[in-house]
């Protein structure tokens, strides 16, 4: 168990939301296939999402100084957005300070697999969090001169506790010398290529084929991973299929 705490300094802080597992461009793929991928809606929903109070607007000139960037708010009373730093980067302050546990920080983000701001990168930071006793920005770099418009609706940051210290081993190994998860390999290699080959047929002959019903979704992929069951049909007992984080809420 980890304790995290927002603590608030204004009145009116930004929204912090547990991640969510839908995604705009995801509903628009065929059948939805994108949320087939379960590493995509864990993702989604691991840590949490802060948003802007209001819709924004940048201009930037393309100069380095720090006073070549501005912010217009949507609404009155508004001013997290700042360029300390120039360079087309944009700063913006959440209104809270963070607190957690001593083993872990806080990863800071752009949103996930969320592609609706295309005209900045965020740039990543790992936050010690246990003791600091002053806030955290979130920054952006944008990528030119120009005028951009972000919507409420569009997360600045997401959030996500890691481990302050661990230690990590690695080997570099050949797959010949690994007989046992080579053989796993082959089974995998050998069902994809024959799915693969199912699903063509299926399209082109409008005809069920092997375990592809023609004109349903559901049987043109295979599950196993979703379900968490080896090529063996053995069930991983520690596999999830999602990520609950809990709202914050005040005491």
């Amino acid at each position: 168990m980890i304790q995290i705490k927002a603590i608030q300094l204004e009145a009116n802080p930004m929204r912090i939301v547990p991640g969510s597992k839908t995604r705009q461009w995801m509903d628009e793929t065929p059948n939805k296939f994108a949320y087939r991928c379960l590493p995509l809606q864990i993702a989604n929903t691991f840590g949490w999402d802060i948003y802007p109070n209001c819709n924004f607007m940048i201009n930037w000139t393309g100069e380095i100084s720090n006073d070549t960037l501005h912010a217009h708010y949507e609404e009155d009373g508004y001013h997290f957005v700042s360029s300390p730093f120039g360079s087309g980067i944009f700063t913006m302050h959440s209104g809270y300070m963070f607190r957690t546990d001593p083993d872990w920080d806080l990863l800071v983000c752009g949103p996930v697999n969320d592609d609706r701001i295309d005209w900045a990168t965020p740039l990543v930071g790992i936050v010690e969090t246990s003791w600091l006793n002053f806030t955290f920005t979130v920054n952006w770099k944008l990528h030119k001169a120009g005028t951009y418009t972000w919507p409420k609706d569009v997360p600045i940051a997401r959030i996500v506790p890691v481990p302050h210290k661990y230690e990590v081993e690695t080997e570099m190994v050949m797959l010949y010398d690994e007989p046992e998860i080579a053989d796993e390999y082959k089974i995998w290699c050998d069902d994809r290529d024959q799915g693969t080959h199912d699903l063509k047929e299926a399209y082109a002959t409008q005809k069920n084929v092997g375990t592809v019903e023609f004109g349903k979704p559901s049987t043109e992929w295979e599950k196993n991973y979703y379900r968490g069951i080896d090529k063996y049909g053995t069930k991983i007992e520690h596999h999830i299929t999602k990520r609950n984080f809990p709202e914050f809420i005040e005491d």
